[in-house]
């Protein structure tokens, strides 16, 4: 694959609300073989699998391992993600929730209040 750049892309089961991987590959064939091989739990067949080019590649390197990118060699990468619901792609912000999270938080401190 010489003078190809590995590409971002998020690859799921069905739906990416259940779980997703941040995975660099050249193809998003080879993206969701990569992905299929990584979920622990598997709720359907290679098939369902998807992957979606996460086109703003180069906010996405960050959270790769360096050495594989620069080798060119595909691999999973490991994005920040919400400690509550555990879901990456938004910002999460310093309390470490994202910002649907926190939202519903002070939401819900708002109503607790008497």
């Amino acid at each position: 694959m010489k003078n190809k750049k590995l590409r971002a892309y998020m690859v799921y089961c069905m739906i990416p609300e259940e779980g997703a991987d941040l995975v660099f590959a050249y193809t998003a064939r080879e993206a969701r073989l990569i992905g299929f091989q990584n979920f622990p739990f598997v709720l359907g067949d290679y098939i369902d699998f998807r992957s979606h080019w996460l086109r703003d590649d180069e906010e996405w390197y960050q959270y790769g391992n360096p050495e594989k990118i620069a080798a060119g060699k595909p691999h999973i990468g490991n994005p920040p993600f919400c400690t509550a619901c555990e879901r990456w792609g938004s910002p999460v912000l310093i309390d470490g929730l994202c910002e649907y999270c926190h939202g519903d938080r002070e939401y819900e401190n708002e109503m607790v209040q008497p």
